[in-house]
């Protein structure tokens, strides 16, 4: 016997209608119930009961596709019964004789019924004969298929069998074409007629199914998500089930639609056997969350009440809920089964209606989009649409949006517009693509005349990041040129005014050029234009603060408000990241960390994979500030595999030069090698990006022991950063890293003009750069006057949580104090220095310290108390100038030549100098010597 859930009380009313006709009572059971609801599970599990309690089954099961043959279903009820067989076989045939047409008489002709009568009696007659041998159960499927003169056949029985042991049982589909109305009233009148109502499953029926398929512990957890899915409908319950156990999710350990379900969804429609049953959901799955039941009268021009019907059907069966599909995936299945024209033209369709009823331009487009539609409407809803879709953070969605319209759009001026509209959402995910597809048209709009404003100062701002300088100048001659036509004066373009605003700053070396020399913020041309400076100029007032006048408290001020007050969008996305760059120059490395996080978590890999990029290469700075060496790698390497280095443009600087500080810190020199042979492009190198790559590579050549090399690029530095007026220590303390070159060639007293210039322009809340120049100082002086300046290098670098530069300067310190004959003290400071430098992954400096503690770091020796002098710093003058000479490649002779002295002389100060840095050969000079130097 079949498996029946939640079926006791159906089966137990006909198991109850069994007893009373046994008892020689006829009776008629009418089994009503939503499609695929179980009703034929539940007539067979009945049949072999009630032939288990010696009763005769006879059944059949009706179809639309039979309906027209003639007598069908009566003839596959007696089909099998070897008693009655023969005689209704004959009875069947004589009566087709006596008929004067044999077609199937019209239902509404009174005479073509009573013309069964004949039939009829033989019927009952030969029923009567098998019931008093043993009770009779006549079952009809689907009866609501069954052709007319078999209904009537049996509606006969019903009238004449009162007291034959036989029971009728008639399924019927509820709201689908069921028994004809007076067919049904007349059997329901019966007095021996019951309703047995089939229901789909509760969420407790399914967690039964769930249990006799799967695992009973499995029951628990998927009978909700399977009974929200499927409405308890017991087909869909079961292909569920089909497609967890074929698939299951692992991860989530739920549910998931897959071949099965698509197959049961598209089996149950089938089974309604009613197009406009079909119609109607393929209706609700085009129009989606916007179906209701006037809308699919109008969309598929149906009557409401037929509509209704159907839509009652579709709930019935728990494919959908309201006017929706219960789950995503039925909808999807409906779809699918659709060809892809007969979709394009009911989507074309359900975008005129829904454009023409008011609805929300990005519903409309999601429509314009799968049909093709291209209607002069159309370019208008689906910019409205992408712009909703930018400021949801949807990117995608307006991209695919603007293509749409792009391709759609015959107005040069509205489709440069439109352009405009896409570089800006495309460059969040791959700058370099929209650069490439989109920039030479808007920049032949601007020179045309047809993209002005906004627009095309955009295009000016795109130029700049691809790094295309003479396009970028020439498309600025034709803003000008077009705003001066369309106002009368050459400065009463306001949009010029905000490009005008950033290009000191973010392109100085451009600046000059565009606004004359020395370049000078402009002021607001009009009123319009003051409108649009309020945003940006808390942002410029912060970037004067920083990079020109290093008031690092105020900017840093003005960057949290900027941060506190701004959403992140196309157009803030430069302030914020201005902030962000602020709080590091400022020395607020964990607030600037936390603002990172932050940002990062409000964008996606998915639709602002470029914003994410810039922001993780920020974090990356403050890692690289922290002395967190492996861990700005890591983050920078992230940043480039997300955002190709192509699509970066002129700020690609940015994340080479980190790259470049924390292979060279870090002791990978080869590493460093290899990035600096990565292509920058040649306009960077009038940005800040560009001036960060060269001081990068310059510490690169001082760890190599490439001194005149490294002078040179931290020369280059000051002199761009001085024609810039950029010359704060708190951005690049370049003066720092070039007296460190100067003392590695033992030019003492450049090195010492140049740290008293950087004394001098240094603010007392500028703490990085002050790390650095007391370590430098620190490197000119003798042990003893070097303590002072060491310790308060530490204590700087403590106070901004500078773990590098704090070791640096306990090395130094912990070299004065071996100088000074205090050995303990010195190997205690070593020790310190030593487990910074395991913590930073400072490579160089770990090799230097391991010789001066045996390895060992000591209990408890922290990030604290007093900290580096320089290696150099142990030296004697002499001794310094022979260590630099040795440490360059050159010979004990050619030492002594350069120096005029003997090469005894020579050999008595290299053996000191071994003991002094701790060094057993030539090789090893070099790098004991730049990590004195202080890094940037």
């Amino acid at each position: 016997m079949l498996e029946l859930t939640e079926r006791d009380a159906p089966f137990m009313e006909l198991h109850h209608l069994l007893k009373r006709s046994m008892a020689g009572q006829f009776s008629v059971a009418l089994v009503s119930g939503p499609l695929s609801s179980g009703k034929t599970t539940l007539l067979h599990t009945f049949a072999e009961y009630a032939e288990s309690r010696g009763a005769a089954v006879l059944s059949a099961n009706a179809s639309r596709a039979e309906q027209s043959m003639f007598l069908g279903v009566l003839e596959q009820i007696f089909q099998a019964c070897e008693t009655c067989a023969p005689c209704i076989e004959q009875a069947i045939v004589s009566w087709m004789k006596e008929t004067s047409d044999g077609l199937m008489p019209d239902r509404a002709a009174p005479g073509g019924r009573c013309s069964t009568m004949s039939l009829s009696r033989v019927v009952c007659e030969a029923l009567r004969d098998l019931a008093r041998s043993r009770p009779v159960v006549i079952l009809v499927d689907d009866a609501q298929f069954a052709d007319d003169a078999s209904l009537q056949c049996l509606l006969h029985l019903a009238r004449r069998l009162h007291s034959a042991r036989v029971l009728l049982v008639l399924s019927e589909a509820e709201f689908l074409a069921p028994i004809p109305r007076d067919v049904r009233s007349e059997l329901l009148r019966s007095p021996g007629c019951s309703r047995v109502a089939v229901e789909l499953l509760t969420e407790a029926g399914v967690a039964a199914t769930i249990a006799g398929e799967l695992l009973p512990s499995t029951a628990g957890h998927l009978a909700g998500p399977i009974h929200r899915m499927s409405g308890g409908n017991p087909l869909l319950v079961k292909a569920l089930i089909d497609d967890f156990q074929s698939k299951p999710d692992l991860i989530s350990g739920l549910p998931a639609a897959g071949s099965a379900h698509r197959r049961a969804v598209l089996d149950l429609l089938h089974r309604s056997d009613s197009r406009l049953v079909q119609e109607t959901a393929q209706g609700i799955a085009i129009l989606g969350q916007q179906a209701t039941l006037p809308l699919l009268g109008r969309f598929l021009g149906q009557d409401l009440s037929l509509l209704a019907q159907a839509v009652d059907v579709l709930r019935s069966t728990g494919l959908v809920e309201g006017c929706r599909f219960r789950h995503g995936a039925a909808r999807s299945a409906v779809l699918s089964s659709m060809s892809g024209g007969e979709r394009k033209k009911l989507h074309t369709q359900a975008a005129h209606l829904l454009h023409e009823a008011g609805e929300a331009a990005s519903v409309v487009a999601r429509h314009i989009l799968a049909s093709g539609e291209q209607q002069p409407w159309c370019a208008a809803t689906l910019r409205i649409a992408a712009e909703q879709a930018l400021a949801e953070g949807r990117s995608s969605a307006a991209v695919r949006y603007l293509r749409c319209a792009h391709r759609a759009c015959g107005d040069p001026a509205e489709r440069a517009g439109l352009a405009s509209m896409l570089i800006s959402a495309e460059w969040r995910s791959n700058p370099a693509g929209a650069v490439e597809r989109y920039l030479p048209e808007l920049v032949e709009a601007v020179g045309a005349g047809v993209l002005t404003g906004d627009d095309a100062v955009r295009t000016f701002h795109y130029l700049l990041w691809d790094g295309q300088l003479d396009q970028a100048l020439e498309t600025l001659r034709d803003i000008r040129r077009n705003g001066e036509a369309a106002t009368g004066h050459p400065d009463g373009l306001p949009e010029l005014d905000s490009a005008a605003l950033w290009l000191p700053y973010f392109f100085p070396g451009l600046a000059d050029e565009v606004m004359g020399s020395p370049a000078q913020p402009p002021h607001p041309s009009s009123p319009v234009a003051s409108s649009l400076w309020a945003p940006q100029h808390q942002t410029v007032a912060m970037l004067e603060a920083v990079l020109r006048e290093g008031h690092l408290e105020a900017a840093v001020q003005k960057a949290e408000q900027i941060l506190l007050t701004t959403h992140l969008d196309d157009k803030t996305l430069l302030p914020v990241t201005s902030a962000l760059m602020t709080m590091v120059f400022g020395d607020r490395l964990d607030v600037a960390a936390s603002w990172c996080d932050s940002l990062l978590g409000a964008t996606t890999v998915e639709h602002t994979p470029m914003w994410r990029a810039l922001f993780m290469t920020l974090k990356a700075a403050v890692h690289l500030r922290r002395g967190e060496l492996a861990e700005s790698a890591q983050v920078t390497q992230a940043a480039l595999a997300l955002v190709a280095p192509e699509s970066w443009g002129v700020v690609i600087g940015l994340p080479f030069s980190l790259l470049i500080q924390t292979a060279t810190a870090m002791g990978h020199y080869e590493k460093a090698a290899t990035y600096l042979t990565m292509k920058m492009p040649p306009a960077a190198s009038q940005t800040l990006f560009g001036v960060a790559y060269l001081n990068a590579r310059g510490h690169y050549y001082l760890a190599a022991s490439q001194f005149k090399a490294a002078l040179r690029d931290f020369n280059s530095v000051g002199e761009t950063l001085a024609r810039w007026r950029f010359d704060s220590p708190a951005v690049f303390s370049w003066r720092t890293s070039a007296a460190h070159a100067h003392l590695c060639l033992g030019e003492t007293e450049q090195a010492v003009a140049l740290l008293k210039e950087q004394q001098s322009l240094l603010g007392p809340d500028q703490h990085e750069a002050w790390g650095l120049t007391l370590r430098a100082w620190a490197a000119t002086k003798d042990a003893r006057a070097a303590v002072t300046p060491l310790k308060e290098a530490a204590k700087r670098s403590q106070h901004v949580g500078n773990r590098l530069g704090l070791a640096q300067a306990l090395v130094g310190l912990s070299h004065a104090y071996k100088a000074l004959g205090e050995h303990d003290h010195a190997e205690v400071t070593a020790a310190r220095a030593l487990k910074l430098a395991n913590q930073c992954g400072a490579g160089p400096l770990k090799a230097m310290l391991i010789p001066m503690t045996g390895g060992a770091e000591r209990p408890g020796a922290g990030p604290a108390a007093a900290p580096e002098t320089s290696t150099v710093t142990v030296l004697s003058a002499a001794e310094k100038r022979v260590a630099v000479l040795a440490g360059q490649g050159h010979t004990n002779r050619q030492i002594a030549e350069k120096l005029y002295v003997t090469v005894s002389t020579v050999e008595q100060h290299m053996t000191r100098i071994y003991r002094k840095l701790s060094v057993k050969q030539r090789s090893d000079l070099g790098p004991a010597l730049q990590s004195a130097i202080p890094a940037e």
